[in-house]
């Protein structure tokens, strides 16, 4: 039987619930029935306080008419408890830094010192960021910040009351501090960050509208007017589509400055801000010079997209559809090549893996939109040194 003392655990509440050892889960599969990780949550939730019986079972089951509400709540205690000793997937006692005691009256979860909790962290990460100026600490405290809330607080049980009102709560302060280090990084001046920190940002949560009004400023700040333009369209149907609201009196006032701007610059420099369409023989030569590139670091970096409809069976001509959408979702500096009716292919600027998955969604969403068939398509993303 292993016996060597466990080191300190980190207990996980941003995107699913979680309690690790050594990077990985304590928990066999089995275990993680509903209702046994729908009490841990609640536990976790209020850890600093011992929980009544009563208000344990109205707050997460008060469907259920147990006969004998103490009984089964004792049975999925003891459970957890199990877990926290030597029913987990190490075979360790962790029950001198975690365990759920009675105390008060009540249930209480305990931990030592020296575990870990993310929402913690994160809190305590917030307070420090307020005081960060340099560009280089913003930085790294975004890259921080992103990996703690990899998702939303305890997404996996966001169906329950106790949770949803925790979630809110992170969520609020997530937006606020982003939305502060954005804030400070365009005093900076670092509109290309803004950007790729607000792409990332919206693959958790794409209709916060302050984070999308400094999204279109940065836009417009490094002269795609039109890009900013589109994402205000995008970002209002989806508004009205998934919440039924309209833009805020801001975000308006935004999208009639940018159109303004848009209709000042289109005179002197017209579709300066749009995708260039080329051959693909322009493509295929670019793309080997941007291999070449890749092997050195001080190059700008590139990435190579692709667009395909799957259904072979489809006789569709999708030409002039891609053409739209390349010119509706993709940056100044970026180019595409429509290969034939089926296939479009381009080079992205500047792209990192962090905003692929906004960028396929993006392209997604507007396709479908242009699109009168309900094709089936492809969108993959890699960086171009990884077609060597």
């Amino acid at each position: 039987m292993n016996t060597k003392k466990p080191k300190a655990l980190n207990i996980r509440t941003f995107g699913s619930t979680d309690i690790q050892y050594n990077d990985k889960s304590i928990f066999l599969e089995k275990q993680l029935a509903s209702k046994t990780i729908a009490l841990l949550r609640y536990f976790i939730i209020n850890r600093e306080t011992s929980c009544k019986t009563e208000q344990i079972i109205e707050d997460l089951w008060p469907d259920n008419e147990y006969i004998d509400e103490k009984k089964v709540l004792q049975t999925y205690v003891h459970r957890l408890r199990n877990m926290f000793a030597r029913e987990n997937s190490y075979k360790m006692d962790f029950t001198e830094q975690i365990n759920i005691l009675h105390k008060g009256g009540g249930y209480q979860l305990n931990v030592s010192g020296d575990v870990s909790i993310d929402a913690d962290d994160f809190l305590s990460m917030i307070n420090a960021v307020l005081k960060y100026e340099t560009h280089e600490d913003l930085m790294k405290a975004v890259q921080s910040l992103q990996e703690l809330y990899s998702g939303h607080f305890m997404n996996d049980g966001a169906h329950n009351h106790t949770v949803i009102k925790q979630q809110n709560y992170y969520r609020r302060e997530y937006c606020s501090i982003m939305a502060i280090i954005l804030s400070k990084l365009s005093e900076l001046e670092a509109y290309s960050d803004i950007i790729n920190i607000c792409e990332s940002f919206f693959l958790i949560d794409d209709m916060n509208e302050s984070i999308n009004c400094m999204f279109m400023k940065a836009l417009v700040k490094l002269g795609q007017v039109n890009h900013a333009l589109n994402h205000y369209e995008f970002i209002v149907k989806k508004m009205r589509d998934v919440m039924d609201v309209g833009p805020s009196a801001e975000m308006q006032a935004l999208y009639k400055s940018m159109k303004k701007e848009g209709s000042e610059n289109k005179s002197d420099k017209p579709d300066s801000d749009l995708p260039v369409t080329v051959d693909i023989e322009t493509v295929r030569n670019i793309v080997n010079e941007i291999i070449a590139e890749r092997l050195d670091d001080k190059k700008a970096k590139y990435s190579v997209l692709t667009l395909t409809i799957t259904n072979k069976e489809d006789k569709t001509d999708y030409t002039d559809t891609f053409s739209s959408v390349m010119m509706r979702t993709l940056r100044k500096r970026d180019i595409y090549a429509v290969i034939d009716e089926h296939m479009v292919i381009a080079v992205l600027h500047e792209a990192t893996d962090k905003s692929y998955e906004m960028i396929k969604k993006r392209i997604s969403d507007c396709f479908y939109k242009l699109s009168t068939n309900n094709a089936e398509i492809k969108i993959a993303i890699i960086p171009a040194f990884s077609i060597i």
